[in-house]
């Protein structure tokens, strides 16, 4: 799906009303296997970014999954994404994410991220901001990647990009981060002034929160953690029904509820496809291969990357 649409010079911009609800998207990629996504709304070209006008879009209740690098790209402004399944991606080539855009900052800002789940992918990022991002909100989203050893793997990665000119400005809370090497990375510009991150949640990740700080376009590791609010980490289950299982929903006695009180419990009945007059049966774990890893038949590796 291929979205442009809307008016992004206009203030306020005009919204396109575009709406992609409850599609099942899946093997696509056969071909273009790189940066070829499920649903495309605001990003155009491949390795170093590129951009078209997509404002206002509501991109909801997808499952998305064996995909051989991206599942959906954005860019423009005021894109809504929330309650999608993205799984299995990442089969063929990394430095993606379940959710990837590149972009300047005059040119994009403004989405929301909630209640998506992203998971088992080896290889991929979840939500992966690569360069400039501002007025993003991302909350209530689960990422379980169960990542590979030594290989990429970040539930939420924010990146560096002309931050010392133009600080990014996101706002993200009440996330989990599942057996992913990282949980959290973010490169900030040595302030939390501009960002907040608070009540967010890693739990049996290698390296649960990393923070980086940029100074003229150079980065390296803060020494604490410049940025708002309490986060927690947990190196065993702190309370799942059943974490081997997936079932990410928190029992009454969870021991998050203790250590952290302004969390949300999250809607998990709600993420992915639901039945309407046009979907009259959802498909089974068995059937989507849901919580297993993947391995790529291809082999290729990521040095075709910007070569798709």
């Amino acid at each position: 799906v291929w979205l442009k649409g809307g008016d992004e010079k206009t203030e306020p911009k005009i919204s396109s009303e575009f709406k992609v609800v409850n599609n099942h998207i899946h093997h696509y990629g056969v071909i273009q296997k790189i940066y070829a996504a499920a649903i495309n709304a605001g990003f155009s070209g491949g390795g170093g970014g590129g951009h078209h006008p997509c404002v206002g879009a509501y991109i909801a209740h997808n499952m998305v999954h064996d995909a051989p690098h991206v599942g959906i790209l954005f860019g423009s402004w005021n894109n809504n994404f929330e309650y999608n399944e993205i799984f299995n991606y990442c089969l063929v080539s990394d430095d993606m994410g379940a959710f990837y855009s590149y972009d300047l900052y005059e040119r994009m800002g403004g989405q929301t991220f909630a209640y998506n789940f992203m998971h088992n992918s080896s290889i991929g990022d979840a939500i992966y901001f690569d360069h400039d991002h501002r007025d993003m909100k991302i909350y209530g989203n689960i990422v379980a990647l169960n990542s590979a050893p030594k290989r990429r793997g970040t539930g939420f990665l924010y990146k560096i990009g002309s931050q010392v000119k133009n600080p990014q400005t996101i706002t993200c809370y009440n996330n989990m981060a599942i057996n992913c090497n990282y949980g959290f990375e973010v490169v900030t510009t040595g302030s939390p002034a501009t960002n907040v991150f608070d009540n967010n949640i890693a739990v049996s990740c290698t390296v649960p929160y990393e923070y980086k700080y940029v100074t003229d376009k150079a980065r390296d590791t803060a020494s604490t953690a410049i940025t708002n609010g309490t986060n927690l980490t947990y190196t065993t289950d702190p309370g799942f029904v059943n974490m081997k299982a997936y079932n990410f929903r928190l029992k009454a006695d969870s021991k998050i509820f203790k250590d952290l009180p302004n969390f949300k419990s999250l809607p998990i009945d709600k993420m992915g496809l639901f039945i309407d007059d046009y979907r009259k049966v959802l498909p089974t774990d068995k059937e989507v291969n849901r919580f297993i890893n993947l391995k790529s038949k291809d082999g290729y590796g990521t040095d075709i990357l910007d070569r798709g």
